[in-house]
């Protein structure tokens, strides 16, 4: 994926690194984490870990701006699950299933069409975990103000909401 971006953006810096401990020596003034990164991390303790070095890389007043996946949206997932899609002349098969209180799997199988009727099968397991919106602002609110926790629309969250936009300011030291 850095190949590709950095080719899309030669004069952009990327850097790799493990979102969990990675802290950059430059400050930000504003962190953006999108497309459920964080779902990505399964232990609650390395989403505090992360908010911390987070906090640690902005600027006074930075801001720090993420989505998540919510609990219902994996719950919803599993319950619809198994998903077929095509694309051109492949498929996508979902399936998604509850390994603990707060932990998803993802199984992905695709069926890549290599002409006629005959297909090649890649297939991986990707967890996920999602937690409570009020969990996340109380770990949030040891080093945040939270600005806004809404909707992709900028409505309130419910107990239906499947995406859940935190937007959150930089405690004042």
């Amino acid at each position: 994926m850095l190949s590709i971006a950095s080719k899309k953006l030669p004069s952009a810096r990327f850097i790799e690194g493990d979102i969990r401990s990675f802290i950059s020596v430059e400050k930000f003034d504003a962190i953006i984490c999108v497309y459920d990164t964080l779902n990505h991390i399964t232990l609650f303790n390395d989403w505090k870990r992360i908010f911390r070095n987070v906090s640690e890389m902005l600027n006074e007043k930075g801001v720090f701006i993420f989505d998540v996946n919510s609990v219902y949206k994996l719950n919803m997932m599993e319950q619809i699950s198994p998903l077929i899609h095509r694309f051109d002349n492949h498929y996508l098969i979902m399936d998604v299933k509850k390994r603990s209180s707060s932990v998803f799997n993802w199984n992905l199988k695709v069926f890549e069409n290599k002409g006629g009727s005959k297909f090649q099968l890649t297939e991986c397991n990707i967890p996920e975990a999602a937690f409570e919106a009020g969990k996340i602002m109380n770990a949030l609110s040891e080093r945040f103000d939270v600005v806004r926790v809404e909707e992709e629309s900028g409505r309130k969250i419910t107990s239906v909401t499947e995406r859940i936009y935190f937007i959150c300011k930089k405690k004042s030291s």
